[in-house]
């Protein structure tokens, strides 16, 4: 008795509206190994068919594709129980061979009057409704992040960084230090970089930061550097009172590669959080390093630093991820050095 993956691929691609949904829903099961089955997925920019076709495998070789699993889904998605049990009783019985996986067409499932009837509801296992403000919001706080550009030996470096008071910029310490201890000799900070819709790319104002007024700790990776005057009327990013945990969304706003400044908003689930960092599936790029990580308020939750294989915090498992310093540590850096935000 083998199980037909193509049931359980097929119903997972129906269900699921993102990568982003199927990864939250997995990651949600009581599984003492979850984080190694979620390390064996690929990147959320995967294509749909790659990421479920992994999704089923994983789910496969850990023993979690069984009756359970559909229990959970019919939980996750009431109105499609009907769709749910057909294809748990195609997958979980008997069959002669797996056939090659395809994608599936309309035809492939039986489609039962109470699916009919579920048109225009909630897809995935909570809403994803945002107020229209958010958009005008997330405008306004966009003109509190900037380039930053640093002078060293070899040359000039890109950068983000992001107003907390009026007179100074939060961002990553190894934008002004580099590996071997060398300081950063000039900065500065690029306001306004930034393309209209379908417009040119004007290149903003430029300041000079106060390179003397630079403090920070290379183990939590966070720096401050004055501006040479207040920047009056212009937005302060605000932290966030609430942590970011798994299963958020964030969004960046940042220069990926020193680019007019751009938002990352897609594929954005949080994979891990604790109180010292938060790991993401956000896109960012060199360049991206001081960008605030932002929850659905467009306050603060994190400050963006490192990306690609990075350990889980706690375990030796390497995963392919984005990764910022929580806020609240950051929080607490800055009250111990007397720094207000």
């Amino acid at each position: 008795m083998s199980r037909n993956t193509k049931h359980l691929f097929n119903l997972l691609l129906t269900l699921f509206r993102s990568n982003d949904d199927i990864y939250e829903a997995i990651g949600a099961i009581d599984y003492a190994q979850m984080p190694l089955l979620l390390a064996g997925l690929p990147g959320a920019n995967s294509t749909r068919i790659t990421f479920t076709l992994a999704s089923v495998e994983q789910l496969k070789a850990h023993g979690l594709d069984d009756a359970g699993f559909f229990e959970e889904l019919e939980q996750r998605f009431p109105a499609r129980k009907s769709l749910i049990k057909a294809s748990r009783d195609a997958y979980l019985g008997d069959m002669a061979e797996e056939p090659d996986l395809q994608p599936p067409d309309t035809g492939s499932l039986p489609v039962a009057d109470s699916d009919v009837s579920a048109q225009e509801k909630i897809m995935g296992d909570r809403p994803t409704f945002l107020d229209v403000d958010y958009l005008v919001q997330g405008a306004r706080i966009a003109k509190a992040v900037v380039k930053l550009r640093m002078q060293f030996a070899a040359g000039w470096y890109n950068g983000s960084a992001f107003l907390i008071a009026p007179d100074r910029l939060l961002t990553a310490h190894h934008n002004f230090f580099l590996a071997d201890g060398e300081k950063a000799t000039a900065v500065t900070a690029q306001l306004d970089y930034e393309r209209a819709f379908d417009g040119p790319e004007p290149e903003g104002t430029t300041l000079t930061c106060r390179v003397d007024t630079i403090r920070g700790e290379a183990a939590d990776d966070w720096a401050v550097i004055d501006l040479p005057a207040p920047l009056l009327g212009r937005p302060i990013v605000r932290f966030s009172e609430t942590p970011a945990k798994a299963g958020d969304s964030v969004a960046i706003i940042q220069h990926p590669n020193g680019m007019v400044k751009q938002v990352a908003l897609h594929n954005n689930l949080v994979t891990f959080a604790d109180a010292n960092r938060l790991q993401y599936l956000t896109d960012t790029l060199p360049g991206s390093s001081g960008a605030p990580v932002l929850d659905n308020r467009w306050r603060v939750v994190g400050l963006h630093h490192a990306g690609g294989e990075l350990n889980l915090p706690g375990t030796k498992q390497m995963v392919y991820r984005n990764q910022g310093i929580a806020i609240g540590l950051v929080r607490e850096r800055l009250d111990h050095h007397g720094i207000v935000p």
